[in-house]
């Protein structure tokens, strides 16, 4: 399995969130997002910061698989191991990798929202 990190872009929200897209590529089973995780050494691991809220996308990211219910994991036999989604994640540390069911990930710098992504509205949790 690869998972490559396709952006991070900071969002306007009441506490510091970013919303991170990502490009999974061979997935041998379907994706639990809650495994996209940022280790915290001052806290004990249930208390990490997760992916949450994850939308999926078109291959060329430009609209929801779903539009009905964008949320909604497609069927992993019709995607064949491949999807692109993306997910929030609250009080993200730049420099630390998160840690994904693919092994740990540097994240990118900071990237403008493109225009393609302002389809995925942020809820606070």
């Amino acid at each position: 399995m690869n998972i490559t990190i396709l952006g991070v872009h900071p969002i306007e929200a009441e506490e510091p969130c970013d919303l991170i897209e990502v490009l999974i590529e061979d997935a041998p089973r379907p994706i639990d997002f809650g495994h996209f995780v940022q280790p915290d050494p001052s806290r004990p691991p249930p208390n990490w910061q997760t992916a949450y809220d994850e939308h999926y996308l078109t291959p060329d990211g430009t609209a929801f698989l779903n539009p009905d219910d964008p949320r909604r994991p497609p069927d992993f036999a019709s995607c064949n191991g491949h999807l692109r989604a993306a997910f929030f994640m609250h009080y993200l540390d730049r420099d630390n990798p998160i840690l994904t069911p693919a092994g740990s990930i540097t994240l990118p710098d900071h990237t403008p929202m493109p225009d393609r992504l302002k389809i995925v509205r942020y809820e606070a949790p």
